[in-house]
């Protein structure tokens, strides 16, 4: 599912989740600790960051997203939705343009996604044959002890 939350690092509720199901809007402080977590808002941005739970609960108790006003709709009127018109609000009022659902995804989901799915399939390569990590040493550092930044390299065990 697609989730808004609130930022970690700019409110007293820590990781609220918010999200669109056939219930209407739904906060969650558990459940979601295996999302893939996509950075809207840069560290930086202040004036963003203490305005973006006040937007969030606002956006949130429109009756665009109260089910006695609007049916969840898997294809039309869903979490995706949700979010992505939560974004286009917040880069509204930011004198900004929408994303498109398109460009959304081209920009933010598909990079996260591609990486998450890496990572997993590595993980899955990892759990059934041992590996360990060697520090990687380049032909002038061989024999010495300079160059602790060599970088890693992962080397498969063989049981010697």
């Amino acid at each position: 599912g697609w989730c808004i939350t609130t930022p970690t690092w700019a409110c007293v509720n820590v990781g609220v989740v918010y999200n669109y199901t056939h219930l209407g809007v739904v906060k969650d402080e558990t459940g979601w600790e295996t999302c893939i977590r996509v950075v809207l808002v840069q560290h930086d941005s202040y004036s963003l960051r203490d305005q973006w739970d006040k937007y969030l609960e606002s956006y949130s108790g429109g009756a665009l997203w109260d089910t006695n006003w609007t049916r969840f709709d898997a294809v039309t009127h869903n979490c995706y939705t949700y979010c992505l018109g939560f974004i286009n609000r917040v880069l509204e009022v930011e004198g900004r343009g929408p994303l498109t659902p398109e460009q959304f995804t081209e920009r933010y989901v598909l990079p996260r996604t591609t990486r998450a799915h890496r990572f997993n399939g590595l993980l899955q390569v990892l759990k059934k044959k041992p590996y360990h990590l060697l520090e990687r040493q380049t032909g002038s550092e061989r024999g010495s002890l300079a160059g602790s930044d060599t970088g890693s390299q992962v080397k498969r065990e063989t049981g010697k």
